[in-house]
């Protein structure tokens, strides 16, 4: 791996280490016969995330045989349901706000964790009302 990919992938574990996601696995391997690997991905909540570096010098990932690999890969990640967030770099940096866009893609996960939150302390107090109005006959 080379210097410009190494410091991308720290940037981006200082973004991961930042912010209150979920796990995230690195290089995971999504397809069960294929050895296509997502650059990070929350697995559980089949979002994926892949730097593309060498879009201004002509990487390997910009021309025929690893852009036509990479079409393929996206495409069989959209069969098996996965949503794949695509940074590009730029100056040395990843491009965009990686931060707000994973953030939105989570979103339907984290609003699915506060419901089953205000699920369960409404059915805490539901059960200690029921409890005090038992104890006090």
């Amino acid at each position: 791996m080379g210097k410009k990919k190494d410091r991308l992938l720290q940037e981006f574990e200082l973004i991961l280490g930042s912010q209150p996601w979920p796990e995230v696995t690195r290089e995971y391997r999504f397809h069960p016969t294929r050895k296509f690997r997502f650059d990070y991905a929350f697995v559980q909540q089949r979002i994926a995330v892949e730097l593309e570096g060498g879009i201004w010098t002509g990487g390997a990932h910009t021309r025929g045989k690893h852009f036509l690999s990479d079409c393929e890969k996206y495409n069989e990640a959209a069969i098996l349901g996965w949503t794949v967030l695509r940074f590009a770099t730029e100056s040395g940096h990843i491009a965009g706000d990686p931060i707000d866009t994973i953030t939105r893609a989570l979103k339907p996960y984290f609003d699915v964790q506060r419901k089953v939150r205000e699920f369960i302390i409404k059915q805490e107090v539901l059960t200690l009302n029921r409890n005090r109005k038992q104890s006090s006959k």
